[in-house]
Order: C-alpha cells, then structure tokens, then sequence
C-alpha cells in the first residue's frame, strides 16, 4: 500500500447462509482480513479507506419495509 492514497475494500463472503456453512473463514475473511488491510492502510498512511458493504447489513421492518 505504500505510495497509495486510497484503498477500496470490496472483498467479503456477502450472503449470510455461506457464512453459516464455516464460522471460522467467515470471521477471517469478513473481520480479520478487513482489520489486517485497515492496519497496513494506517501504517502506510493511506489517506482514504472506502469500504463497500453487503445488503446484509440492513434490517426488514415489520411492515417488510426495509430500512
């Protein structure tokens, strides 16, 4: 990351169900790989981090409405 001003983070296993098949690489994948590139992005001093999240992070109301 040296020399480099912004990082885009796309990279997650993104649908619930293939997190639910293997609990350990999804922690790897989705929060230890993310906090290892956030790390080398600060010690590197990029100076934008852009993070793409999923759909999964959203809730459906109770009127199925989502927010």
């Amino acid at each position: 990351m040296k020399g480099f001003d912004t990082v885009i983070h796309l990279a997650n296993i993104a649908n619930d169900p293939s997190c639910d098949i293997d609990l350990k690489i999804s922690w790897e994948v989705n929060v230890l790989a993310s906090k290892f590139l956030i790390e080398k992005a600060i010690k590197n001093k990029v100076r934008q981090f852009i993070y793409a999240s999923s759909g999964s992070v959203y809730i459906v109301a109770q009127d199925n409405l989502i927010l």
